[in-house]
């Protein structure tokens, strides 16, 4: 739900995962795995950005 919450009309959003972590109260690491998870599952997209990571949420959880 967060990343739909910061996510634009096209189901993109470029967060911070220190951002992330801080604002749910986790640590970095579980943001990371989660992210991963969510992407091994086909619901995101992620892509490596020079400032942070570009990621794309699926059509299947908007």
């Amino acid at each position: 739900m967060y990343l739909k919450d910061h996510s634009d009309q096209n189901g993109q959003c470029y967060p911070a995962i220190g951002t992330i972590a801080k604002e749910l109260h986790l640590s970095r690491r579980t943001v990371e795995r989660a992210i991963t998870d969510l992407v091994h599952a086909g619901l995101l997209t992620k892509e490596q950005r020079w400032q942070g990571i570009f990621i794309k949420i699926e059509n299947r959880i908007r």
